[in-house]
Parts: structure tokens; C-alpha cells; sequence
């Protein structure tokens, strides 16, 4: 089960259809309809796929749920001998497990992206909330991103959240006024930049890109000196996969880990990816990356994921209420 749209589209291509072809194998790569949707399905005992790509904040609470299996990471060489140590699995806050669950793949965060005909770049989420960009701005409904982006502007550490909540929705107070939409999907934030009914919001460093270099829109990103949330995308193998498809699904992990698949896939979707390179070309995809050097920093840190989860609900529903 793989995302759907761009990300997805990219994946079979540069990932799934190789992999079927190096190893005679056919895999069936079915859309994600949404993270909380796989979850549910597992939860019901209604799903019927045997790996899974998703981010941090669903591996966490599938976890906790014991809908993952074990990631045995001496099968995973790519994995095991390459990740960055930020990133290893096996001590990352979001898998709780006493052994890892997941391989990680990719990594962006929740920065700014905004139309350089209009603006210099920012240096802090403020420059959303000047007169003059009053409902020019959009920022992502989803919590994984208002929620750390509002810490951020507050200045409020991520594990000091439930006790400052005030502060945060003073935050988003803030940028609900400045905003002409809170957007929900990728699209929308890439239609809403290309026809310039907005000039800037939060939104991801890959599809940003896209937008600016495919398409001319002129667009660029930057994370803000306050920071933003970062999010992590992960491989799971979900418990009840028998031994023989378990075995596929651990070698379609360790090749799409390789140095080459990963530059590859990096070329088409300028994703960072957690691990480091043996012989990085001087074109490397990852030289210029904006990101990159500020992974597992205070500018770019994934949201703590027990706060995350634990108060899911609560917070969504005030934040509706609040937006809505």
C-alpha cells in the first residue's frame, strides 16, 4: 500500500517497476487512501496488503496497537549499515516498540513556501502576518503540520505543548486571520500557488520544487528561523503477512535503500532521505537540499509523538471549532 498522487505515481516507476524486473516478481501496489484509513482497515482485520508506506504518527500508534511486525534489520543491510544514527530505527521516539517496526525512507518537513515575485524570503513565520499579505496565505489542516507550526511561531518546545496550549491557539488565532483557506490536500496548496490566490503557506521542499522547475511558478522554500515540524515516511509490514511475502517485502526495503535507487528517486521527488552516501557525485541530488542540514536540529524535529497521539482528538476538534 503506497500513497497515491505524485509521490505515489513516482514510487511505482522509479521503485516498484525496477524491483520487478530485477527480482521476476509482480507486486500489486494498491493507493493509500489515507494513513488513519489503513489503520482502521488493519484494526478491522480487513486489510489485505503486506507492506505499507505512511509517516511517523500512524507508525507510532499502530505500534501501540501491535499491528506491525518486527523489522529484523540484519535483513535489511541497506537499512542497518546506512542509516543516519538521528534516524536509527531502533531508538526513534515514534517507534515505541523494544524492537524496530519500520524502515524509514524519506524525510521533509512542514517550512514555507512562498511567490518570490511578491516576497524576499521570509526568515520567520511573521511575514505571514503582515497587512499586506492578508488572506494571501494557506497553511495545511492537518495536525501534523498546524500544530507544530504553531509551537513553532509561539516558541514553545514540542514537549512543553499540553501545558502551553494557550499560547498555540494564540498562534493560530493568528494565522486564521491571515488566511484565505486552510488547505487540505497537496493539490489544492499547488493550485492555490499556481493561479497566485495565495502567496505563501506551509507546504513541502518536493513539490515545491516540482512547481518551480516543471511548471515555472514562481515559487521557492524556505524553513523559517523559529523552525518547523518535521515528518518521517516509513516502511511497515503489517502483522499476519506470511513468512514468504514478509521475505519479499524485506528485500523490496533493502532495495529501494540502496545509494543508487534512493539518487534515482531523489532526482524525480527531492525528498530528503535519513541516510548517508559512500560516493556522492559533486551534482548529487541532495547537495543544494535545503533541508538536509537541518535534520534532527530544533529548526526541523518530528513532532513527539506520545503528545501527538495521546491528545489527537481533543485538539482536532478545538482546532475545527476554532478555524471552522
Amino acid at each position: 500500500m503506497q500513497w497515491s498522487g505524485e509521490f505515489g505515481e513516482t514510487a511505482e516507476r522509479v521503485l516498484k517497476e525496477p524491483f520487478e524486473e530485477e527480482f521476476d516478481v509482480t507486486i500489486n501496489q494498491v493507493p493509500l487512501p489515507s494513513p488513519s484509513d489503513m489503520l482502521s482497515k488493519l484494526q478491522a482485520g480487513s486489510a489485505d496488503f503486506d507492506l505499507v508506506s505512511h509517516w511517523d504518527y500512524t507508525l507510532y500508534r499502530g505500534v501501540q496497537n501491535d499491528l506491525f511486525q518486527e523489522i529484523p534489520l540484519g535483513e535489511v543491510p541497506n537499512v542497518r549499515d546506512r542509516v543516519r544514527d538521528q534516524f536509527n530505527p531502533t531508538s526513534v521516539q515514534y517507534d515505541p516498540g523494544s524492537e524496530p517496526h519500520h524502515a524509514p525512507y524519506s524525510v521533509s518537513g512542514w517550512g514555507m513556501t512562498y511567490n518570490t515575485d511578491e516576497m524576499d524570503e521570509p526568515s520567520s513565520w511573521e511575514a505571514l502576518l503582515t497587512d499586506d499579505m492578508q488572506d494571501s496565505v494557506s497553511l495545511a489542516s492537518w495536525m501534523s503540520c498546524w500544530l507544530g507550526v504553531a509551537a513553532k511561531r509561539a516558541g514553545v518546545p514540542f514537549a512543553e505543548i499540553p501545558n502551553r496550549m494557550d499560547d498555540i491557539w494564540a498562534a493560530i488565532g493568528e494565522f486564521d486571520t491571515a488566511a484565505q483557506t486552510w488547505w487540505g490536500t497537496g493539490q489544492e496548496m499547488e493550485r492555490l500557488l499556481t493561479n497566485e490566490s495565495v502567496l505563501a503557506g506551509s507546504f513541502w521542499f518536493a513539490r515545491t520544487y516540482r512547481l518551480r522547475v516543471d511548471n515555472d511558478v514562481p515559487v521557492r522554500y524556505t524553513v523559517p528561523e523559529e523552525g518547523a515540524p518535521a515528518w518521517i515516511e516509513t516502511y511497515t509490514i503489517p502483522n499476519g503477512v506470511d513468512e514468504s511475502k514478509k521475505q519479499l517485502a524485506l528485500e523490496f526495503i533493502d532495495y529501494i535503500n540502496r545509494e543508487e535507487v534512493q539518487e534515482r528517486f531523489g532526482r524525480e521527488l527531492r525528498y530528503a532521505v535519513p541516510y548517508d552516501f559512500d560516493d556522492i557525485p559533486s551534482d548529487h541530488i541532495y547537495d543544494d537540499h535545503p533541508e538536509l542540514p537541518l535534520l534532527n536540529t530544533e529548526r526541523l524535529e518530528p513532532m513527539l509523538q506520545d503528545i501527538y497521539n495521546s491528545n489527537y482528538n481533543d485538539y482536532t476538534n478545538e482546532f475545527q471549532q476554532r478555524t471552522g
